[in-house]
């Protein structure tokens, strides 16, 4: 369940790891103004840890949190789309979960067509493409590249930078030329220093 401000929605969602999904919430109290989209991130500390950590392993060794679940539309209380700030919260059984709340947001500005710098560099995966995920460890958090329509004003991914780390989530397996090498890829995540 989620709620908007406070507000339960009638709309639910399912998680899951590294999913990208469009929901509009819909919620009843009294009126309120302005239209904005709400990208619904949660963070990814709040999703769990993998419990791999212990005191004879460095952080290196650990693998990342969970990839979370990105939610993409548009949230209205009675009809209106909720004002800008407003909160939008994940819940389960009543109890809210840590870290999966975030603040609505302005429309971000719209990107260029074609996919961008992202969609032009993976353009010889064609359909295949479900999405990409980026962990940077600083910040604990993750990026994401989704090559549908919908979501090129949210992608966070921008351009692939050589000697980074990502994760290519394909459809099915193929080979194919990516920064100039031959990659074997694999149906689901794909670990790929660009």
């Amino acid at each position: 369940m989620f709620k908007i401000g406070g507000n339960e929605a009638k709309e639910s969602g399912i998680w899951e790891q590294g999913g990208v999904d469009e929901l509009n919430l819909t919620a009843s109290r009294s009126a309120m103004g302005s239209r904005q989209l709400v990208p619904i991130r949660p963070t990814a500390a709040g999703m769990g840890s993998n419990g791999r950590g212990s005191l004879l392993a460095a952080p290196l060794l650990q693998a990342p949190p969970l990839a979370p679940h990105v939610f993409v539309g548009t949230a209205s209380i009675n009809g209106n789309l909720a004002p800008e700030g407003s909160i939008v919260s994940a819940w389960i059984d009543g109890v809210q979960v840590p870290g999966a709340e975030a603040p609505i947001e302005a429309t971000p500005a719209a990107s260029g067509s074609g996919g961008g710098p992202v969609g032009q560099a993976l353009g010889v995966i064609g359909d295949n493409l479900v999405r990409v995920w980026k962990f940077d460890p600083a910040t604990q958090s993750w990026t994401f590249y989704d090559p549908r329509a919908v979501f090129s004003n949210f992608n966070s991914i921008k351009e692939l930078s050589p000697g980074q780390f990502y994760y290519l989530v394909t459809a099915d397996g193929q080979t194919a030329s990516l920064h100039g090498q031959p990659r074997t890829l694999f149906k689901g995540w794909n670990p790929l220093v660009w």
